[in-house]
């Protein structure tokens, strides 16, 4: 069968077995495809695209912004280049690392290491007994007890009271 120009049906056209179109093809309606659709090349959607039953894939590259409605589960690394902001909490189940040498590092069990300096702008609050540190440079400071095995400079003056030990 040879077209040369175009075909106008007003009613059903049922094509059986396989079908070979070429050039552009117009549906004005809806299309349902009740078996598979392989797509050899690009597919080029200006619309939005529904998927019902969800989408599986290889790989996904992907320009603008993506928005999820529900939650989603990531079974690999999520590596993200730029800066990332989160409006609610966050949950971490394994150890937190940053940096490439684990500048700040914090285990599940809370523990945590920090290969740099750390500057407090505020109160440190240790509330467990053993609370050791090797160097101390402080401002001032109050303390409720203080024990020191080692040598202990004082800069400026030094306020005692109640019962001494010296």
């Amino acid at each position: 069968l040879t077209i040369e120009r175009e075909i106008l049906n007003k009613g059903r056209l049922d094509v059986l077995g396989n079908s070979q179109i070429s050039g552009i093809t117009q549906m004005d309606s809806d299309v349902v495809i009740l078996g598979n659709l392989v797509i050899e090349q690009d597919l080029t959607v200006k619309g939005t695209t529904f998927s019902l039953g969800g989408i599986e894939t290889t790989a996904m590259n992907m320009s603008g912004d993506l928005s999820v409605g529900g939650a989603a589960v990531i079974d690999s690394t999520l590596e993200v280049t730029k800066q990332v902001l989160l409006h609610d909490s966050l949950t971490v189940l394994g150890p937190v690392n940053t940096g490439s040498n684990r500048a700040f590092s914090v285990d599940v069990a809370g523990n945590t290491q920090i290969n740099g300096q750390l500057t407090i702008l505020d109160s440190l609050v240790a509330t467990a007994a053993g609370t050791r540190l090797s160097t101390l440079d402080a401002g001032p400071s109050t303390l409720s007890t203080l024990t020191t095995t080692g040598s202990t400079t004082v800069r400026n003056n030094l306020n005692v009271s109640n019962n001494t030990t010296f």
